[in-house]
């Protein structure tokens, strides 16, 4: 089963605009006006990711920025915006932009029926917590999905969505944030399937001072019955020293590596092609590890100081987000 690694760098950004069009966030007004018109792409046409034998047929963008973090200041901020489309669309290809020293991005379909002016501030992983549907997470300064062929996000006409984005600015000078994230449009009538997300965790964290710790392995079955998976990535935080996921029947037994990652600053988002077929009853094992160097216990929690053991993975047919929680 082979991975193709979409490996850039660090994250980080905030919400605030909408537009259409190919372009990076705004560096220029805080909050830029919220719509503008769109563009065609020439795009992906032919490539095993965006609508196979035709090129997207416009890129719709959410962005926001600059919002300047102080020195060790650490925030979450929200934004809920309408995507401008006056049709339902199917979206084959999504990346973002994001500037220095950030952790992670999350892009839901929202339940708001109003776009927000401003940022807001809110909790990370909250909105996937809280049953808002998550369509992408990154965790790299450039994060690229493309989609096998024929298959794709459906969003209805004017699809309200959020974007949620946690960052820390550990340098020693005020730091100027801003994120993008490109929305790319199949051309008409190439779409035979559509994709969902999986979103599996253990919150069973706790490493003692001065020690190294192992969360799992867990197990979570696929509650699709035979889900094709095409885009895998873990999470962690600062303390943490290395994630495994392994396609898997149960917590024990035989298993076929699909993802390890060391690096918890830098996790690649690791892009099957073809895609991964499972069979019915398996689901992904993984496990987390751990070194807490201080003198106090670190817990699952949200910041940056606290710990987490999080995967999410790319699949079609749809049939529904799946959520899993352990621990």
């Amino acid at each position: 089963m082979g991975g193709r690694t979409c490996s850039r760098s660090s994250l980080l950004a905030v919400s605030a605009a909408l537009l259409l069009g190919g372009c990076s966030g705004d560096n220029g007004a805080s909050f830029p006006d919220p719509l503008v018109t769109g563009e065609t792409d020439a795009g992906d046409a032919g490539t095993a990711g965006g609508d196979g034998a035709s090129p997207t047929k416009k890129t719709y963008s959410v962005s926001t920025g600059p919002i300047t973090l102080q020195p060790g200041e650490e925030r979450v901020l929200c934004v809920d915006r309408r995507v401008p489309s006056d049709r339902p669309i199917d979206v084959t290809r999504i990346s973002s932009d994001l500037t220095e020293g950030g952790h992670h991005l999350v892009f839901y379909k929202s339940d708001a029926t109003t776009e927000t002016a401003d940022p807001f501030e809110c909790a990370t992983f909250r909105g996937v917590l809280n049953g808002l549907v998550p369509l992408f997470i990154a965790q790299k300064a450039q994060t690229e999905l493309l989609f096998p062929a024929g298959v794709a996000y459906s969003l209805p006409a004017a699809q309200m969505v959020r974007i949620e984005l946690h960052f820390l600015n550990a340098t020693s000078r005020p730091l100027a944030v801003t994120g993008t994230v490109h929305l790319g449009e199949a051309s008409t009538g190439t779409i035979v399937d559509h994709a969902n997300l999986m979103f599996y965790g253990n919150l069973g964290i706790r490493i003692p001072p001065q020690s190294a710790a192992t969360v799992g392995p867990t197990f979570h079955a696929f509650r699709a019955p035979t889900p094709r998976i095409f885009g895998l990535t873990g999470h962690q935080h600062k303390r943490g020293t290395g994630v495994t996921i392994d396609l898997a029947a149960s917590r024990e037994g035989p298993s076929t590596p699909l993802y390890v990652n060391h690096d918890w600053a830098d996790p690649p988002l690791t892009v099957f092609d073809p895609p991964i077929a499972t069979t019915p009853g398996q689901g992904f094992r993984y496990t987390c590890t751990y070194y807490n160097p201080t003198s106090e216990t670190v817990l699952f929690g949200e910041g940056v100081n606290q710990e987490m053991c999080f995967l999410w993975a790319y699949y079609y047919p749809d049939m529904g987000f799946e959520i899993g929680l352990g621990g």
